[in-house]
């Protein structure tokens, strides 16, 4: 290995979590982040319990969230120790199926809707994903939201484009959390994960 691959490893071990960086760019993204700004899509740990923000990034509304619905489809590797959603709600929430209206317009922050935590569990070593499912075969799409200028319209939202300020993808085109990716977890030192941001500005 050549001295320039030892230093940028030692750079990649310290440049600090970004704090203002939504990782893709495009609008009505939904996905699951392990910090409520959007910028780290996955989790590196085992045999601790974790917390985990639902959002909808860079929403094309935002005069405030009426409703949510989405599904998710968890591998065994994760358990779910509760899902909490935002605000008050009105309907029955029975995660990982979600079909969420609320009492009073959830605001946005900053550039994300969040959605809701969800405490999770990695009991043993194991990589796996969440996967954005299809339990309103209803609708037109697996997901989608409600605010106060659409009104009954539901905006659809999709999952992250991997090819959009993303790294690649490590499965399925339907993946809202990745968990203990061996080539991504090479970027985590404890509990502070860099930013991919970060790490292409290490290009440039």
């Amino acid at each position: 290995m050549c001295r320039c691959s030892f230093m940028l490893i030692f750079l990649l071990a310290w440049v600090p979590l970004a704090q203002g960086q939504i990782m893709d760019t495009e609008p009505d993204v939904i996905g699951f982040f392990a910090d409520p700004v959007g910028n780290y899509p996955g989790v590196c740990e085992q045999n601790v319990p974790r917390l985990v923000y639902l959002m909808i990034t860079h929403p094309s509304d935002t005069s405030g969230l009426l409703s949510y619905q989405c599904s998710f489809t968890i591998p065994d590797v994760v358990t779910s120790l509760g899902f909490q959603s935002a605000g008050t709600i009105i309907s029955e929430d029975i995660f990982p199926v979600l079909d969420i209206e609320f009492t009073a317009p959830v605001p946005a922050t900053g550039e994300t809707y969040i959605l809701g935590t969800w405490n999770i569990f990695l009991a043993e070593p194991g990589q796996g994903a969440v996967l954005l499912a299809d339990h309103f075969p209803y609708e037109y799409y697996a997901a989608a939201y409600r605010t106060v200028a659409s009104g009954d319209v539901r905006i659809p939202v999709h999952t992250p484009d991997w090819s959009n300020g993303m790294p690649t993808a490590p499965g399925e085109d339907q993946e809202v959390l990745w968990i203990n990716h061996p080539e991504y977890c090479r970027y985590v030192v404890g509990d502070r994960a860099m930013s991919w941001g970060g790490v292409k500005g290490l290009y440039r």
